[in-house]
């Protein structure tokens, strides 16, 4: 005979030990998934953990992560709520991360709001998340924000990869500097040498000789290589401009008339 499913209350509960010592890393999400398809309700359960006293800097990750695979807009307010000046700060931030990716008009507003708030985290998660909806002034303060001396190696982290992930022709510089930093995640690093490696920027070529020589995977270090040969066979020929050539001389008597040099 078929043993009886558990139901959403069993899970949840299985979930709540999971977020404090999961046995590997997405059992949570996968328990988060499983709840809500019996009884969404228990999505704002979940909302509601992330102020328990009894939640740690770990689990609050761990119950973010399972927001985000069910994420939906019944959930919206609830998290706005959380963003309020009188909710922990740590708890403010997560939750913009999390909201970063609704297209929601509430949201977004919130977002240009969140940016001058009084606690640098908030501040710098409305700010990632204005970035992702495009937003060039978000672009200019993270980078300036990049460049700070006293810019936490968690902020540098997510520029990095926010930088990486969504490239212009003008983060060359943030992007090399990132590659060639100590303690840069390597999963971070791949992201910065595959968007240096399509810069076609030659500024872009110590950063990519750093990674392709140093202590990296073999991918990495490949990526980094082809980026370099790419880059220097573009930019190995120097043809003449048109300006350079005026085609309304006419050659002198008795010289040949020879074709412009490639």
């Amino acid at each position: 005979m078929r043993a009886a499913e558990p139901d959403a209350g069993a899970l949840f509960a299985e979930w709540k030990r999971a977020i404090k010592e999961p046995a590997d890393s997405s059992q949570y999400q996968v328990l988060a998934i499983a709840m809500v398809s019996k009884d969404p309700s228990t999505a704002g359960a979940m909302v509601d953990s992330l102020t328990d006293p009894e939640t740690t800097p770990d689990s609050m990750l761990r119950i973010l992560s399972s927001l985000e695979v069910v994420l939906n807009p019944d959930l919206t307010q609830r998290l706005l709520d959380l963003t309020e000046p009188e909710v922990d700060p740590s708890v403010r931030s997560g939750v913009t991360m999390l909201l970063a990716q609704t297209m929601d008009p509430s949201v977004i507003e919130r977002f240009h709001e969140l940016k001058d708030d009084a606690d640098r985290r908030v501040r710098f998660a409305a700010l990632n998340a204005l970035l992702l909806h495009g937003d060039p002034n978000a672009r200019a303060a993270l980078r300036e924000m990049y460049f700070e001396e006293d810019t936490p190696q968690p902020f540098l982290e997510r520029i990095a990869l926010t930088f990486g992930m969504s490239a212009q022709a003008d983060d060359v510089a943030l992007l090399a500097d990132a590659a060639q930093r100590e303690n840069m995640p390597e999963d971070v690093v791949a992201v910065l040498v595959t968007a240096l490696a399509m810069s076609g920027d030659p500024a872009a070529l110590p950063a990519l000789a750093h990674c392709a020589e140093g202590d990296y995977a073999d991918d990495i270090k490949a990526i980094a290589r082809d980026g370099m040969e790419v880059i220097k066979g573009a930019n190995a020929a120097s043809p003449v401009p048109e300006t350079a050539i005026d085609t309304n001389t006419t050659p002198e008597a008795g010289s040949p008339e020879e074709p412009a040099a490639p």
